[in-house]
């Protein structure tokens, strides 16, 4: 019995000295955590082996592996109870996790949320737009007659309107004739 203990002590020291690579993930949670992940990316609770295939596949040449992880394997390490003997690669499973957290909920994407009366994890459930102004890049989510992002969107847009109008006004006063855009101007006033 001594001698056994011995030897689990230097195995210990051993695998204390192997890199991750050599290392497989055979704890509980963690198992969850990957089949919850590869659940996501494939859309159902049940994913066949063309769809798992394809998982490991991508998740290979995300890690930057030539060889891609086969369909059955990942079918064992799904149904780790069945299979208890098979363990998750490192590497496989930060890539899956990573993709997951891309890919929830059925190719929607997880997105950051700045409101103040937006609880934290809720689900909003409207298309986005892209802000009318031609130089703002952000797309965000609001009532439907808000054209503008935000504010300061909005008062840029109406400086420059302003700016290209003054100048219109300009160049007709220099030129001596009216356009389009003065005369609504002053039907607008009236």
């Amino acid at each position: 019995m001594s001698v056994a203990i011995v030897d689990l002590t230097s195995l210990l020291r051993v695998s204390d000295s192997l890199s991750d690579r050599h290392m497989v993930i055979t704890d509980t949670p963690r198992r969850e955590r990957f089949k919850q992940a590869v659940f996501a990316i494939c859309g159902t609770d049940e994913p066949v082996r063309s769809q798992l295939r394809q998982v490991g596949a991508e998740a290979a040449k995300s890690v930057g592996r030539n060889r891609a992880w086969g369909g059955s394997l990942l079918y064992m390490l799904l149904h780790w109870e069945r299979y208890p003997a098979f363990g998750i690669h490192p590497k496989l499973y930060h890539a899956v996790l990573k993709w997951a957290g891309m890919d929830a909920l059925n190719g929607k994407r997880r997105v950051e949320v700045l409101a103040d009366h937006v609880r934290e994890g809720a689900v909003v459930l409207l298309p986005s737009r892209k802000c009318k102004r031609r130089r703002c890049a952000v797309h965000f989510v609001g009532p439907q007659g808000r054209d503008y992002c935000s504010t300061s969107c909005k008062q840029r847009v109406a400086a420059s309107r302003r700016r290209r109008i003054t100048e219109q006004q300009r160049r007709e006063k220099q030129h001596g004739r009216r356009s389009r855009a003065t005369t609504r101007m002053d039907k607008q006033a009236r």
